[in-house]
């Protein structure tokens, strides 16, 4: 009944709008997100996809007719849109709050009920959420299942009508061997590795504005990360030079501070992860442009705080190149 789904939706924007303060604390417990940030990134853009699946619900529900073949004549053709049934939604945690929501309410736009598995490694965001769901919508229509890896590995055992998973690649492969065995239809949002590309014509203040955006953006913690960047070879030396310099002023501190441009990273093993990548990358023949440490020094020694890095000298075969950086 696309009128039980439009309140449902209706339901969920008020409980999310009510509780904005509570859901920025938890990013910013996780992330060290700042207000600003986790309305644009992540509460904004839910509240947004709620408002148009409200708008559409209707729309999108409707039986349409559809052109008949002609083998078929004089039959008329219509297509029924129909639920999957039980959706299992698995997040990231990256942004927890928008990719664990906005799947979650198409889901429900679509007359799905729901099981949510939010990423345990963003655990405030995912006991604001659990609590939020709990408020707004009844626990027949949505359910949070918390946990690590035991979890999601129960979950994958059982049989759902369709299970959609935001994060990387390793992981995405074992959900779809899973879901093979009962032919359950997946959704895979995977992560890859973007590039910029720097030619010798090009405007620097918008490119060089643009490569920190795709790089240093959420502390690089994107899945369309520009973690790689090609450039001509006769503005190869002016493009360091000035990258350098660039990634120079990016201040790297706790989110209240009126001039931090960047926060922490998820944890400790995160963080420990790129610091291997550049510690390999230099043993293969890698040069530390800038950056390549931890960031360190007062509030900073609390946090996983990772200084902006450019490495030069890289080749095709490292680890470097070839992964999923994930970081600064």
């Amino acid at each position: 009944d696309p009128a039980a789904r439009i309140e449902s939706l209706r339901a969920l924007e008020a409980a999310i709008s009510a509780s904005e303060g509570e859901i920025c604390q938890a990013l910013q417990a996780d992330l060290g997100k700042a207000p600003l940030e986790a309305y644009m990134t992540e509460i904004g853009m839910v509240l947004e996809e709620l408002r148009y699946q409200i708008r559409h619900v209707r729309a999108f529900s409707r039986p349409r007719r559809v052109r008949t073949p002609l083998m078929h004549f004089p039959a008329v053709s219509r297509v029924y849109p129909e639920p999957y049934g039980l959706v299992l939604v698995m997040a990231p945690w990256n942004y927890p709050f928008q990719l664990s929501l906005e799947p979650l309410i198409g889901a429900l736009a679509a007359g799905n009920c729901v099981v949510l598995k939010p990423s345990n490694y963003a655990p405030h965001t995912a006991r604001a959420m659990e609590a939020l769901l709990n408020r707004a919508l009844p626990r027949e229509l949505v359910r949070v299942v918390q946990g690590g890896r035991k979890e999601n590995a129960a979950l994958l055992d059982t049989r759902f009508d369709s299970i959609f998973f935001t994060g990387g690649g390793t992981v995405g492969r074992l959900v779809m061997e899973k879901a093979a065995q009962f032919l359950t239809p997946v959704t895979l949002e995977l992560g890859g590795k973007s590039a910029n590309i720097f030619f010798e014509d090009c405007d620097w203040d918008r490119a060089l504005d643009g490569l920190q955006l795709g790089i240093l953006f959420n502390q690089g913690q994107v899945c369309c990360a520009g973690s790689r960047v090609f450039v001509h070879e006769d503005i190869y030396d002016k493009f360091v030079a000035e990258a350098v310099a660039a990634f120079n002023k990016v201040k790297v501190g706790m989110p209240w501070d009126p001039e931090t441009q960047m926060g922490s990273q998820i944890n400790q093993a995160q963080l420990g992860k790129i610091l291997d990548y550049i510690d390999i990358g230099v043993r293969e023949g890698a040069t530390i442009a800038c950056g390549g440490k931890r960031a360190t020094g007062g509030d900073l020694d609390k946090g996983c705080f990772m200084q902006p890095t450019l490495l030069t000298n890289v080749t095709n075969n490292m680890r470097v190149a070839q992964e999923e950086i994930f970081g600064p």
